[in-house]
This record gives structure tokens, sequence and C-alpha cells, in this order.
């Protein structure tokens, strides 16, 4: 649209960022560029090359959540300049591997995308800054002290009703719970396993398997849908 403005990220291993911002939002300026990059280097370190070619755009723009992960073409609410801008910069862009090329099996599989993507952004930034990772982790447990819905309902209630509620207790029982029983690395390695192989389908069930593999722990009770 004409009321955009468009701003260079810079580039991370040959793709291009642009953030295509509206007037007054100020998250040109509160956004670091060389964050978002590394977020992405990080990103293709684990899981390989971004998927989408040569280019990532940040969109501002009116949108029901604060963020949205269209392959590609990356929704930013327009009041993100004072509400964790960079922290949703990071998730929707995990979103590019985890919930885009490999994506939901079914509908009830919600849950782990947005658990992966909140989790590696918790990694990123308790790689970068141990404050934000902490923050994050704090924000999860919020978060889950006022859900509706187990994070795999048994209840098949529609998406709109639960979805809200995968945002807490789902990252803190998929992986952080894991993390502090078995390492970092044997979480990162459960997601390598089933992220960044090209276009692909996601259950949870399979990403328990996954995970099961990599700790060498049966997570059935831990981890039943």
């Amino acid at each position: 649209g004409p009321a955009w403005t468009q701003r260079s990220l810079g580039s991370s291993g040959g793709v291009a960022l642009t953030l295509y911002d509206l007037p007054g939002t100020g998250i040109g300026d509160a956004l670091d560029a060389s964050h978002v990059r590394g977020m992405l280097s990080f990103l293709a370190g684990r899981f390989g090359p971004y998927p989408y070619g040569a280019a990532l755009r940040y969109v501002v723009a009116p949108t029901t959540w604060a963020g949205f992960e269209h392959p590609g073409n990356i929704s930013l609410a327009q009041n993100l300049a004072t509400h964790r801008l960079e922290h949703t910069v990071f998730h929707e862009t995990a979103h590019q591997w985890a919930g885009d090329q490999t994506t939901l099996a079914a509908t009830r599989d919600f849950v782990w995308k947005e658990a992966a993507a909140e989790y590696l952004t918790y990694v990123y930034e308790d790689t970068t800054d141990h404050a934000l990772g902490l923050a994050t982790s704090e924000a999860w447990k919020g978060y889950a002290s006022n859900v509706d819905y187990y994070p795999v309902p048994l209840e098949h209630p529609a998406l709109q009703d639960y979805y809200g509620d995968a945002y807490g207790p789902g990252p803190m029982v998929l992986f952080r719970q894991l993390e502090a029983a078995f390492g970092r690395d044997k979480v990162l390695a459960g997601l390598k396993a089933v992220l960044g192989h090209g276009p692909n389908l996601l259950s949870v069930e399979q990403l328990r398997t996954a995970l099961e593999v990599a700790t060498g722990a049966d997570l059935g009770v831990q981890m039943q849908a």
C-alpha cells in the first residue's frame, strides 16, 4: 500500500529482510535489525535454509493477533512497539519452519506449532540475554494459570475456543520441563528430527516420539493427548 515505508533490515544467509511500516507506529525505530538477523541465523543453523526463497518481509498492518506467520510475509500488529515487539518477531520467524514448512497434521495438533515457536524464541532470548528468556518463561506460567482446556483438549472444542490456552502450558509441557530434566541439546535434537525436512505434516504424537528418541524417556504420560 502507498502508506507503507520500506526499511531494509539487512540480510542473513542470503535472505533479504525488509520491514514495511506504517506512519506513527514506532516499530521501525524500536526494532533492532541485528536481533532479527540473529534469530533467522539461529533457526537456519538448526533446521536448514529458510524455506521461502531469498526474501522475508515483515508487514505492519491491522491484525487480530500480535503477529501472524504467513509464509515469507509476516504480519505485525500496529501497537507492537511497546508490546514485546522483538519477541513477536522472533516467534513468527520461528513459524516459517514450525507451522509453515512443517504444519499441522490435524486441528487438535495446533499446540505443537505455537509451543515450538515459543520455545525456540525462548532459547534464542535465553542465549543472547538471560533476562529476556526468564521473562518469557515467567509469562508462560502466568498464561497457564488461567486456561480452560488442556493443550490437546479431550472435549474437541472449536479451535477458537481453546487456541489461546496453548501458549502457556504448551511450551512448558512439551519443551521447557523436558529441557530441565534432560538438557536443552536433547530437546533441540528432538525438534530437529521433525523440522526442516521440506513440506510436511506433524502431529503431537509424532513430536512425542521424536522427543522420546532424543531424551530416552517414556513421555506417554507427560504428553498424553
